[in-house]
């Protein structure tokens, strides 16, 4: 702060936790970065009726909607998204390490539809014993440096990914 200026505070916009529809408008007044777009939980409701108990646990979270899905699963669960419900592109896909005894990884895909614009993400929790996922590359070609970075990073194998090799 210069010599004779007040300090100022950044406004923070932060999305709690919602679970209403209607929480959501009430969040796009308060926080522009609230979107609509991501609230989907007719959508999740849609995959559970059709794939079952492939389909796990749905959260929501900053207005945000995260369908966890069986690793046998995630390519019938997003081709389907992508031929029948307009997901489009694969705007990211990346893992994470939970810290934990029992399903230590997570491989997360964003999705997206480009006509409807919804956002959409899928996760796959594997174990440490076991880090292996079916690829996607044959549902989106994209999603092959995705895996690649997974797997070199990580050491999460991708099974049937055609050129599964590291980047570093």
């Amino acid at each position: 702060v210069e010599p004779g200026q007040e300090k100022q505070t950044l406004k923070f916009y932060f999305t709690p936790r919602v679970g209403l529809a209607g929480e959501v408008e009430r969040l796009k007044n308060e926080n522009p970065h609230a979107k609509a777009s991501t609230y989907l939980p007719d959508l999740a409701d849609a995959l559970r009726e059709r794939f079952g108990d492939a389909i796990g646990e749905v959260t929501l979270y900053a207005g945000e909607t995260t369908v966890y899905v069986d690793r046998g699963a995630i390519v019938d669960v997003c081709r389907a998204l992508r031929d029948e419900m307009g997901f489009d592109y694969l705007t990211d896909m990346g893992t994470l390490d939970r810290f934990t005894e029992a399903d230590r990884f997570e491989v997360f895909y964003n999705v997206l539809n480009l006509a409807e614009k919804k956002r959409l993400r899928l996760k796959v929790r594997v174990d440490e014993e076991d880090p292996v996922v079916p690829t996607v590359t044959g549902v989106w070609r994209c999603a092959n440096w995705h895996e690649r970075e997974a797997w070199d990073m990580m050491g999460i194998r991708f099974e049937g990914h055609q050129d599964l090799r590291r980047l570093m």
